[in-house]
């Protein structure tokens, strides 16, 4: 079982807050404290167990909704499970329904809170000793489900056991019922005997009575025989008439077994076979006479095939009608376009000039070439004009610049006349004397540091010696034996309480108060025992501990001598150090000189800082000067060479004008005009002659057209009426090649509905047959060869079903009568044999054997109840039937509370038992598996060991020596009773439906590589069984991660929720 998702309606922080597809591996649950971490997982026992019993805080909504939610669970059998608990009403929904029961009861196999608690919902405080395995609670749970007591609890039977034994055995707490009876007992036999007078006639009474109650149990066993041969003989009675019908329609249905054998529903399925071939033949006739009819009306149907030929030929032209008829219509318009662009390509040509006419027009260069040229020429004078103006600003500049740099350098000198020069003008020295400063400085404070390790030492070694004394002297006062005659004192307590209670006749408190006799001496040799273990591996720690005390001592010393050693160098240097500084090695605040002295440096460090930085200022403002008076000179230079330059282009551009016919005055930038013009002469020179092409590719259409009309009518055999065929006579065409294709169709439709009706022939003569066989087969299957030997056989098998059905209603009444088939055979046998006379006469003598039996039996009754009454006045009026009545009650009251208290004893013996047995198979699998969860974390360094017959785990090392509980550090503790746990969990597994595990913060007192060990160990479980693991650290997180990077495929499924105050958020 895992869970899959959860809703949390309204809990504590949380509302409203919904997780889908939570996987069934690894899911870590991190925040911050006071994140909700406690509430969700107390959600998750909530919904499970309901609230805990007694508790304060039931997490109510704190933001609103319903108190409660939901829980989806996936069990292991592919069962999806939605467990609800609202406001203390919890609803179990699954494929079959909803019901109203606790989940501890239905899906976890009646494991409890505790139970659950302990095992699988666990902190950091529950991981504390091995109590989990000895709790009765665990222990019952194991057993019960690894025995497949489902959800039996071995303790609660165990506390039933005792309690009815308790009762057996004790009154209110203080009579012992069983030695009480016997006590009465003993006393009741001895008034007996006292009257023994008496006891003779008693006696004679009572066996009197015993034996005239034996005759009457044999009477009354002749009469039950009696009475029932009294019912067989009714039996044969009522049965012999049907017997007698039964016996003559099996005599009576041999002579139809040659009709047994028939078709099922035969004679209905034959006629209704021969009503179909009788259908059948008829459709077969209408479907032939509608052949004949459509071979008639095709003979009589005509195709004009000629011209269907051309059907191609005239569907092109039509296709084209709208084309020809257009054409026909536009040539008028086509002449008068020619004409209209003829007029505007002469006015284009006067506009260019009068002595410009088409072959000039034609010689005019109007290329790219030509355009870009004068495109290029353009953007050359343009920019030659602009660089003119740019020069002439740019010279203006550098002169304003030259003027500004003379005034700055002038400022700059006279403030560095006015500032007074530093003590130190090389930085090299300045940083050299600093840097003796901060020697000295260091050197001072690591003398102060060195004079407080050393003090540090001599205080570590003073306390090693005082503890060191403080070991020797418990040691020698460590713990004493106890007296060797303690055990033997303490047998004789026990003999001397035994023996006064055995001469009492308590023997079963006399051998108890013995047995605790020797088993507090037992006790005390144990305890002796376990002292002197105890005091010799006290001695064996204490010396080692002491030896590692003697060690610290020996370091410390040596660390005091080596601090002394580092005093005294680092004085000397540190007086050295203040010799080059000028400082007397007696002055009294060494700290607060140096401090002065760097103050010192600083200031001299400022102003050298500010003269050195003038300077260089000085020195970059010459340059700047020099560098704009050239500057001046080379934009004065520049302006000329651009001047030249643009002379030159306004002679190239006359020039090409005059090589090329244009006007000279014309400039670049008008002379795309010129162009345009031109282009426009052009354009309408193309647009004339394109009308005339378009003109005579209409003529050509029109006359085509009107050849290919007169050769489809010649092809097809139509007459014409006129010699320039034209769209009439496409219509003509059309039409008559209309009429053609619909006589084709119509043709083409008679041929197709022959065809159908010829199919319809076939298909029904192929059913004709096909019916006739079915009929040919029912006639085989009867054995008939015609229709009326056919209908003959079917009367006779519907006889031979009458008389079926009458010999079952017979048989069923006869079984009814007999009841069972051994009485049954009985009855048969004797029907068989004896006569209706015989079966009366019987009869009526058992009637009167029963009556004489009866009367017999009310005698005897009578006789016994004289004699109680006998017994009954002795009991009343004589002591000794009092007596003797009393001892009777007391027998049977001790004999029965005697075999109840051996049963119950000898239950819980074995139940006992059973558990010591299961326990030590059992609980060893769980140490297995704890072992090897411990191994994976700590890296195969120990293994868990458990002695049979001891509850104490140990833990074995590579070099075998064993370590016990007691010696175990805090982190390695931790690590054994979380494999404990985790063993513990995975055995309950195996027996029944694997519970998620819950765990918190259990990691968070193992240090890093513990913490990755442990994460890889979680991991292996949740390959098995859901775990949940809740953490406010953010390296447990990261440790998980880390872990599951480093498993091989296929990796446990893992997620990452992060809790922030009653919100549920994927990580990653």
């Amino acid at each position: 079982m895992y869970f899959r998702g959860l809703h949390i309606d309204g809990f504590g922080i949380f509302q409203d807050c919904d997780v889908r597809d939570l996987p069934n591996g690894l899911i870590v649950c991190s925040g911050e404290n006071e994140c909700g971490k406690t509430t969700l997982m107390q959600f998750f026992r909530t919904v499970l167990f309901g609230p805990p019993r007694g508790s304060k805080n039931a997490y109510p909504p704190l933001h609103g909704g319903r108190h409660g939610g939901r829980l989806e669970l996936l069990m292991g059998d592919g069962r999806n499970i939605i467990v609800e608990r609202i406001d203390k009403k919890v609803t179990i929904s699954d494929d079959s329904g909803t019901a109203k029961r606790e989940p501890s009861e239905y899906l976890l196999n009646g494991v409890d809170r505790q139970t659950y608690e302990r095992v699988f919902a666990m902190g950091l405080e529950d991981l504390q000793g091995f109590d989990v395995l000895t709790q009765e609670g665990v222990r019952g749970r194991l057993l019960a489900a690894g025995a497949g007591l489902g959800a039996a609890s071995v303790p609660e039977t165990l506390k039933q056991l005792d309690k009815q034994i308790a009762e057996l055995l004790t009154r209110g707490g203080r009579i012992q019922q069983i030695p009480t009876l016997k006590k009465e007992l003993t006393t009741i036999q001895s008034e007996i005997r006292d009257l023994g007078s008496q006891a003779a006639e008693f006696a004679r009474v009572t066996a009197e009575r015993n034996q005239l109650r034996r005759d009457t149990a044999e009477k009354k066993s002749e009469y039950q025989e009696l009475q029932l041969r009294k019912e067989r003989l009714q039996q044969l009675e009522r049965s012999r008439d049907v017997w007698i019908r039964l016996d003559a329609a099996r005599k009576e249905i041999s002579t139809f077994e040659h009709a047994s054998a028939f078709p099922l529903n035969g004679l209905e399925r034959f006629d209704s076979l021969s009503q179909d071939i009788a259908g059948l033949d008829e459709e077969k006739r209408k479907a032939e006479e509608e052949v004949r009819k459509i071979d008639e009306k095709m003979e009589q149907l005509g195709v004009d095939t000629e011209l269907l030929k051309c059907r191609g030929d005239i569907e092109q032209l039509t296709a084209e009608r709208q084309k020809l008829a257009s054409a026909v219509d536009n040539l008028p318009l086509r002449r008068s376009e020619v004409d209209r662009y003829e007029s505007d390509f002469d006015e284009r040509l006067a506009e260019l000039g009068s002595d410009w006419d088409e072959q000039r027009l034609a010689d005019a260069d109007t290329s790219v070439q030509v355009r870009q040229k004068v495109q290029q020429s353009a953007k050359d004078l343009s920019s030659a004009e602009r660089e003119f103006i740019t020069a002439r600003h740019g010279m203006n500049t550098a002169e304003e610049q030259h003027n500004q740099a003379s005034e700055i350098l002038d400022e700059s000198t006279g403030r560095l006349d006015s500032i007074e020069q530093p003590q130190f003008i090389d930085p090299t020295e300045l940083q050299r004397h600093r840097s003796t400063i901060r020697s000295a400085q260091s050197l001072q404070y690591q003398l102060t540091s060195t004079k407080s390790a050393f003090h540090v030492q001599q205080h570590v070694e003073t306390d090693a010696n005082k503890r060191l004394e403080r070991l020797e002297r418990q040691t020698e006062h460590s713990a004493r034996p106890l007296p060797k005659w303690l055990p033997i004192a303490i047998i004789v307590v026990g003999i001397l309480l035994a023996i006064p209670l055995a001469m009492r006749g308590d023997w079963l408190v006399a051998v108890v108060a013995a047995a605790l006799g020797f088993s507090g001496a037992i006790l005390v040799l144990w305890l002796n025992r376990h002292l002197n273990e105890q005091t010799e591996r006290l001695k064996k720690d204490r010396s080692e501990e002491i030896s590692e005390l003697q060690q610290t001592c020996k370091t410390a010393q040596a660390e005091c001598e080596r601090f002394q050693q580092q005093l005294n160098s680092q004085s000397e240097r540190l007086n050295a150090l203040l010799g080059s500084l000028a400082i007397p090695e007696n002055v009294e605040r060494i700290e607060d000189k140096l401090a002065e002295l760097e103050n010192d440096v600083e200031q001299c460090s400022e102003q050298l800082r500010t003269w050195t930085t003038l300077t260089d200022q000085i020195t970059q403002q010459k340059r700047d000067a020099k560098k704009a008076a050239q500057q001046f000179e080379d934009k004065s230079a520049h302006l000329s060479e651009v001047k030249q330059t643009a002379k030159s282009l306004q002679d190239d551009w006359r020039l090409w004008l005059k090589i090329r016919g244009f006007d000279q005055d014309i400039r670049p930038d008008q002379f795309e005009v010129v162009l345009q013009a031109v282009d426009a002469a052009r354009q309408a020179q193309k647009s004339r002659r394109v009308a005339e092409t378009q003109l005579s590719e209409v003529t050509d259409y029109v006359n085509e057209t009107s050849r290919r009309l007169l050769k489809v009518s010649h092809d097809s055999q139509v007459t014409l009426a006129v010699q320039q065929p034209g769209v009439e006579t496409l219509d003509l065409l059309a039409r008559q090649l209309d009429h053609a294709v619909k006589d084709e169709l119509t043709h083409r439709d008679f041929k197709v509905a022959r065809n159908t009706a010829t199919r319809d022939v076939e298909r029904l003569s192929n059913t004709i047959s096909e019916k006739q066989r079915e009929k040919a087969d029912l006639l085989v299957q009867a054995g008939t060869q015609d229709d009326n030997e056919f209908r003959s056989r079917s009367a006779a098998h519907e006889s031979w079903k009458g008389l079926q059905e009458k010999i079952a209603q017979d048989e069923l009444k006869i079984d009814t009568i007999a009841g069972t088939k051994e009485s049954l055979n009985e009855i048969v046998s004797e029907l068989s044999v004896k006569g209706p006379p015989e079966v009366a006469a019987e009869h009526v003598k058992v009637k009167r054997r029963i009556e004489e039996v009866d009367l017999e039996l009310s005698k005897r009754d009578q006789d016994v109840g004289e004699l109680n009454k006998v017994l009954a006045d002795m009991a009343v009026n004589d002591k000794l039937g009092e007596r003797l009545l009393k001892e009777r009650s007391l027998v049977e009251s001790l004999s029965r509370a005697t075999k109840r208290w051996a049963v119950l004893a000898i239950c819980r013996s074995l139940l006992e038992k059973a558990r010591e047995v299961y326990e030590r198979e059992r609980q060893p699998s769980v140490i297995k598996a704890a072992d090897e969860f411990l191994r994976l974390m700590v890296n195969d360094r120990y293994h868990m060991i458990s002695a049979l017959g001891e509850e104490a785990i140990q833990l074995e090392a590579d070099n075998l020596e064993r370590k016990h509980e007691l010696f175990w550090s805090s982190g390695l503790s931790d690590q054994v009773y979380l494999a404990t746990r985790l063993g513990l969990a995975r055995e309950f597994g195996k027996y029944s439906e694997p519970l998620p595990l819950i765990l918190d913060d259990v990691l968070v007192r193992f240090d890093a590589t513990r913490r990755r060990t442990a994460a890889r160990a979680l991991l292996d479980v949740a390959a098995h069984q859901q775990v949940l693991l809740f953490s406010c650290h953010p390296e447990v997180v990261n440790a998980v991660q880390d872990a599951w990077q480093t498993v091989e495929e296929p990796r446990v499924p893992l997620a990452c929720l992060k809790l922030d105050h009653g919100r549920i958020t994927r990580n990653g």
